[in-house]
């Protein structure tokens, strides 16, 4: 999951270009093919799948090396650090949350163009797409309230200053700036 939202979060970035994009979607493409599987055959066929997921995951790294990825990863690390989420598992809880803020903020743009090839692998309308990421990935991966892994609601204004704090680094790649309510308010509807 978490080589899933680096292509993703990487195509969205300011910094990408026709190159990042090209290797974004080539691991998602990968990625979701796999997943999609697995749902259907279940979490033993994930073996057979490991070479296409180590080139996906390598495609991935290649585009958010370039492009970098923004507040998905930047809002899962204090879950992560604070309550040992496993990374993956940490992006998950933020992933469709962050993108539809994003595209609440600026529906046109990369994000219009992700969200229609996304929707074309998921077989899916474009409106769907994030219900739709949702099921898939729940499949795999069960998606929690942040309070499930202990997360206090005195959590919510402290992580949102660390990330405002220590991951300027992540948040430079957004595709639209998030202010601190909008972060707050990220965590807070997720708690």
């Amino acid at each position: 999951i978490d080589a899933l939202i680096h292509a993703i979060e990487s195509y969205v970035s300011p910094k990408a270009n026709p190159y990042t994009r090209i290797f974004s979607e080539a691991a998602w493409n990968i990625i979701l093919d796999v997943f999609k599987e697995i749902a259907a055959k279940g979490q033993d066929c994930r073996f057979e799948k490991m070479g296409e997921m180590i080139m996906a995951s390598n495609f991935a790294g290649i585009a958010f090396g370039n492009a970098g990825v923004g507040a998905v990863h930047a809002l899962s690390y204090p879950l992560g650090g604070t309550y040992h989420v496993p990374h993956g598992e940490a992006n998950y809880q933020f992933f469709t949350k962050v993108f539809e803020t994003y595209k609440a903020k600026k529906p046109k743009g990369s994000i219009e163009e992700a969200e229609a090839l996304l929707a074309k692998d998921l077989g899916c309308d474009v409106k769907n797409v994030y219900v739709e990421l949702d099921n898939l990935l729940g499949q795999l991966c069960k998606k929690n309230q942040l309070r499930t892994y202990g997360m206090k609601d005195a959590d919510i204004d402290g992580f949102t200053d660390t990330v405002l704090r220590t991951q300027q680094r992540l948040l430079a790649n957004n595709y639209v700036e998030l202010t601190r309510e909008e972060i707050r308010g990220i965590y807070q509807q997720l708690f």
